[in-house]
């Protein structure tokens, strides 16, 4: 007996047959029927259709034969599929091949067979239509070409079964794209008012499916309006075949409330509407979605607002620029009046300043520089200029790594570049005074030039009053050459202006267009004094407009030359030592005074009088004259340290309060030298007095600064508490409806998007908690959680968490322990995991191939202290050194790549630098370009001992299989939350654990659930309406004292003292909004323990 051959390309004739999905199926009529024609056609007792499978050959079709299958190695029908032609053996006993042949020596004993190939359109032969007979047979022409048809017939069934099969799958697929769309088809037929829907708008509309349209009301399920709006869309797509897509209110059959957004076109056929035909949605969740994501917008917009920051989104291939309200706004106008192109930036910009701004961005995109960063001025709506810190990233690249997308903020700094212009005038000023030498008209040039600079005014005088000649009208003047001709009205003016103190403004007087024609506004100031006349500078524009402000504006460059003027004046009269010794003491307003204890007499300098208000005849030069003076509060005190000054002391410095002639109150600062004689004995005391009211006050000022600034901080603390726990309710919403979604069966494309929505919310909660972090870290009240735990598990976990993206990206992560390192430690675990996750992060996210590895030792320092030590080590791009200063400080970031972005807000790294710094740990940095980065950082520490937070974290571990959760740690729980979204996250999370709860919409009804059944644990929010969580909780246990269940806060209130107040009332543990699944097993671990 000659084997079945097998045909070169078996494995792929196989693989065909497979197509076909045939194997292994039960019988069908279409194919028996045909076996029963060509046995009665042939006249022979069986006939089959046999597909020759890679060890068998099995019957789909039998006729005359009870066996399903036989070996193909015996098969005839693996000899007939070697060729196309039909195989036909009239006497097998005589055919070597098959003359001992099991199937002919045995049952069926086949001497008579002829088989037709069934070969499909790519010509693979699966198996044969055959006819079979134990006796031996010829068959005429006329048999062999109808076999040949009815073979054809096989083979047109068999693609028209997988046909079918296809047809019905993609049915069943499209109705579960439906189901998960929450999406169905209809048709409304004109002329009969048929309708006709699919299976899921009966499931939206709460309909049984297959009940007839005839007997449903559609229109009834919507809203009046909803309703009007829908008739009115109707009609118009029937009269002027206009399509429609709108959104309407809706109750279901069950009374829920819905959103469905119904889309229809007409069918249109010999020139008339024959139906509608359209898709009915249910969106409720999306217009739920999108009222959150408002919300959530609206408290970044506050942020933003906060921060004075504009948006740009400039796309790089269309030139076009989104720019948002606070752009226009911060230029003085509405955001419709701002077209979205890049010409309303370069239009606006002052041209001095235009081409370097181009030149940083250009260089920028073409990768030069690693940040984006220029300062210009733009003309805002009322024509004034304000500079503006404009700064921006790439924020989309093609696969080439080309930008698209160029992203960035506006800040207007016009504040802060007025200050520098101030200051830097100011410190030219000082620079240039001592060139000056005795030349004062020049000077006085100077002073007014850097005044009109300053201003960026072109008109000014600096002159005296009274005027006492016509050539002494102005020292110099700029701009103008003259006030006006009427030197009545100048002297008017002037005086004014003299008398109003230390400035004026034109606002003051509506004769200023008399007295400086061409000028609409002007301000002036006096910049000194003496006995006979004042020196005044007056600038004047017709553009600007002078205010208050302005003048505070302006008020330190005016300070800084009347400074200088005086230091001048002084000058003048250095040779006169009396007047110089007056004026240095008027100045500084310092008092002499002089004492002779023997003589029991006193000494006042003219000086001491103005100090004191009084003249030389309202004293007699005694110490009793000094006395009365003298607070009635102070006198006792400094009266003794004057008397034990004299007696024992070489220095004398006190402090006291006097009453004036007038009756002010003056508190007073003295300092005093005793003269001794060669016994010791006090024959003379050298004092000085100076009044120190003023520094007092700014001293009680500065208390109440700190108390306001303190103020000022707790309202910062609370506007981020505010926006944390409105962000986080949201985001606990979607983001937990997401990890729920995630376990259902999805398509790979739906899965896709649903881990892009993932990613981007956990971008959004990360930059919530950093911002949270560098707040608290800033204002210096950050504390950290010490206690043990097993330094093995944190680093396993840690590189476990990243092992899946470093496997994706072909990199090798590692980590190696030393044995030196003890099992426990004492410290903040969770802060030394997120240190350590931030650099794993970075380390993987740079690296392009190679390997990321974590080394772990320790260095003993006592018997009860060691230095933990652990680096991060990458293969990645590296980091230049210029970049590597500035790593570690806020919002700054190392990007060598110029095809690539990697993101991220520059705030991680910071953020580690100083949790490392309060943990009185170092971090070193080691980088090469192109070879990769290796940071280090240690932290003293305390060896610890196995603790119950450590033993939650292996009963963790063992407890994966969510499956049986519920029956290794059984509990009886009760939640109480308000919010219906967490309502249904954590009431799911816990489901998927094997859990039922109960559920308390309020604190109250929380107190009254939980006072009457016996929970095993309780998780409360801290917001509620009628009673919040804090008050809930201290009811609770004052009812049920150490019967109390374990209370745990599950809150949006993420910051330090929130936590605080839940421990306080007596909550035994916290699980911050959004919840994970993870934070809920490992509470129910803790707390079943």
């Amino acid at each position: 007996m000659k084997k079945a051959p097998i045909p070169e390309n078996d494995k792929l004739r196989i693989d065909a047959l497979k197509r076909f999905q045939i194997l292994d199926t039960e019988a069908e009529k279409e194919f028996d029927d045909i076996v029963m024609i060509a046995a009665n056609l042939c006249q022979t007792k069986i006939a089959l259709i046999s597909l020759i499978d890679l060890e068998r050959q099995w019957f789909k079709a039998n006729y005359g034969l009870a066996a399903k299958e036989t070996p193909r190695d015996v098969s005839y029908c693996g000899h007939a599929i070697m060729s196309d032609e039909p195989l036909i053996v009239e006497d097998a006993s005589l055919d070597e091949r098959f003359c001992d042949n099991p199937l002919l020596t045995g049952e069926p004993h086949v001497r008579f067979y002829v088989g037709i190939p069934l070969v499909t359109e790519d010509g693979f032969r699966l198996g044969t239509l055959c006819v079979i007979d134990h006796e031996p047979k010829k068959i005429t022409e006329e048999q062999l070409t109808a076999l040949k048809a009815l073979a054809r017939n096989v083979m047109a069934l068999l693609i028209q079964r997988v046909k079918n099969l296809e047809l019905v799958k993609t049915k069943e697929q499209l109705q579960e794209v439906e189901r998960m769309a929450s999406a169905g088809g209809w048709e409304l037929y004109i002329e009969t008012n048929e309708v006709k829907w699919t299976d899921e708008v009966y499931r939206i509309y709460g309909i049984e499916l297959g009940t007839p349209t005839s007997k449903i009301d559609g229109l009834k399920n919507y809203t009046t309006e909803s309703r009007e709006k829908l008739e009115v869309l109707l009609s118009k797509c029937i009269e002027d075949r206009l399509p429609f897509d709108g959104t309407f209110e809706f109750v279901d059959n069950n009374g829920e409330k819905k959103w469905v957004r119904s889309v229809g076109r007409a069918v249109v056929e010999s020139d008339r509407v024959v139906k509608l035909v359209g898709t009915f949605q249910d969106v409720t969740q999306y217009i739920n979605n999108e009222v959150k994501l408002v919300e959530v917008n609206k408290y970044l917009d506050l942020s933003l607002d906060s921060a004075n920051l504009g948006i740009w989104d400039w796309n790089l291939e269309t030139n076009s620029v989104l720019y948002d309200s606070r752009w226009a706004r911060m230029l003085g106008y509405e955001l419709n009046e701002i077209e979205p192109s890049i010409e309303s930036w370069e239009s606006r910009v002052h041209p001095e300043d235009l081409e370097a701004a181009q030149n940083d961005i250009r260089r920028y995109l073409e990768g030069k520089t690693e940040k984006y960063r220029n300062i210009h001025r733009m003309r805002n709506k009322q024509g004034e200029w304000v500079y503006i810190l404009d700064q921006g990233v790439v924020s989309l690249r093609d696969e080439s790594g080309r930008p698209l997308r160029f992203t960035g903020t506006h800040s207007d700094i016009t504040s802060l570049k007025k200050k520098e212009v101030i200051e830097t005038a100011i410190e030219d000023l000082r620079e240039r005074y001592i060139t000056f030498n005795d030349d004062h008209q020049s000077f006085y040039e100077y002073c007014l030039k850097t005044l009109l600079e300053a201003c960026d005014c072109s008109k000014g005088i600096l002159g005296y009053y009274p005027i006492s000649a016509a050539d002494e009208r102005y020292v110099y003047s700029v701009g103008l050459s003259d006030f006006t001709s009427n030197q009545e009205m100048m002297e008017e003016m002037l005086g004014k202006i003299i008398a109003h103190g230390d400035h004026y403004l034109s606002d003051y007087s509506t004769e200023n267009e008399i007295l400086i024609p061409g000028a609409e506004d002007f301000i002036a100031f006096t910049i000194h004094r003496d006995e006979l006349r004042s020196l005044y500078i007056l600038i004047a524009s017709d553009e600007k407009k002078f205010d208050l402000d302005y003048y505070e504006y302006l008020y330190p460059l005016i300070q800084a030359i009347t400074e200088m003027i005086a230091y001048l004046k002084l000058e003048e009269y250095k040779n006169d030592k009396d007047y110089e010794r007056k004026i240095i003491l008027e100045s500084t307003g310092v008092a002499l005074w002089s004492y002779y204890p023997v003589e029991r007499r006193l000494e006042l300098d003219d000086s001491m009088y103005n100090l004191w208000g009084y003249s030389k005849g309202d004293y007699e030069n005694d110490i009793v004259a000094w006395e009365s003076t003298m607070h009635p509060e102070d006198k006792d005190k400094a009266l003794q340290e004057f008397i034990e000054m004299i007696k024992y002391k070489d220095h004398y410095e006190t402090s006291f309060r006097i009453i004036t002639k007038s009756g002010t109150l003056k508190f007073i600062k003295a300092k005093a030298d005793v003269v001794r004689d060669m016994n010791g004995k006090a024959i003379k005391v050298l004092g000085v007095n100076w009044d120190s009211t003023n520094d007092v006050i700014i001293q009680k000022e500065l208390v109440i600064a700190k108390e306001m600034a303190e103020a000022s901080e707790e309202a910062k603390s609370e506007f981020l508490a505010n926006m944390s726990h409105e962000i986080r309710t949201p985001m606990n919403g979607i983001l937990g409806m997401i990890s729920l979604l995630s376990e259902s069966d999805l398509t790979k494309e739906q899965m896709d998007m649903l881990e892009t929505i993932q990613s981007s919310g956990d971008i959004l909660m990360t930059i919530l908690n950093d911002i949270l972090d560098i707040s608290k870290l800033d204002a210096g009240k950050y504390e950290l959680d010490i206690r043990d735990f097993d330094i093995r598990n944190c680093i396993e976990n840690t590189t476990f968490l990243f092992s899946t993206l470093a496997s994706e990206k072909g990199i090798n992560l590692t980590s190696t322990i030393s044995s030196v390192v003890p099992l426990f430690l004492k410290g903040d675990v969770t802060r030394i995991r997120q240190i350590l996750v931030n650099f794993l992060s970075n380390a993987i996210k740079f690296t392009e191939r190679g390997e990321v590895k974590i080394e772990v030792g320790a260095i003993k320092k006592s018997d009860r202290d060691v230095s933990l030590v652990i680096s991060v080590i990458d293969t990645g791009i590296g980091i230049h050194s210029d970049a590597q200063e500035n790593i570690f400080e806020a919002f700054s970031q190392a990007d060598s790549s110029t095809t690539r972005v990697y993101g991220g807000t520059g705030l991680g790294l910071s953020i580690c630098s100083k949790l490392i710094e309060i943990m009185d740990g170092e971090v070193k940095l080691e980088s090469e370009p192109g070879k990769g980065t290796n940071i280090t950082f240690s932290l003293p520490l305390e060896i610890g001992v196995e603790s119950d937070d450590i033993r939650v974290e292996d009963e963790l571990l063992k407890n994966q299989d969510d499956d049986k959760f519920s029956e290794l740690n059984p509990h009886t729980i009760l939640l109480v939350e308000d919010n219906k979204v967490n309502q249904k996250i954590a009431s799911a999370l816990l489901a998927k654990l094997g859990y039922l709860c109960d559920i308390a919409e309020n604190g109250q009804e929380g107190v009254e659930m939980a006072c009457s059944k016996d929970y095993s644990i309780v998780f409360m929010d801290m917001q509620m309406p009628v009673m919040d969580g804090l008050k809930a909780t201290e009811e609770i246990i004052k009812s049920l004292g150490d019967k109390a269940p374990p209370i745990v806060a599950m809150t949006a209130n993420v910051l330090d003292d929130d936590r605080i107040k839940c421990f306080e009332v007596g909550m035994v543990d916290y699980i911050s909004k959004p919840v994970k699944k993870e934070d809920i097993k490992k509470v129910l671990i803790s707390r079943y323990r």
